[in-house]
């Protein structure tokens, strides 16, 4: 499973290359509609994003605590014996 994960990798990157190398001039066009449709599928991903951040906040939150929360409590050298 790995070598085909690599494979396709490497297959994935190679079709980039040349895409990249061997750019051609395209005469299209991009109509007013298309930019809408753009626009409408940056704000569902934006929307759809915030709201499953609104159904796991709880699991977010305690996720950050334990990452980079509070940390042992030092002991203080300065106490009298």
């Amino acid at each position: 499973m790995r070598r085909f994960i690599e494979k396709t990798a490497v297959i994935m990157l190679l079709v980039i290359f040349f895409n990249v190398v061997f750019i051609q001039q395209a005469y299209a066009y991009l109509d007013p509609g298309s930019a809408s449709y753009i626009f409408q599928l940056a704000a569902g991903f934006l929307f759809a994003l915030l709201y499953l951040m609104k159904i796991r906040w709880r699991k977010i939150i305690a996720f950050l605590n334990a990452r980079f929360g509070k940390t042992k409590p030092r002991r203080d050298d300065t106490k009298k014996p």
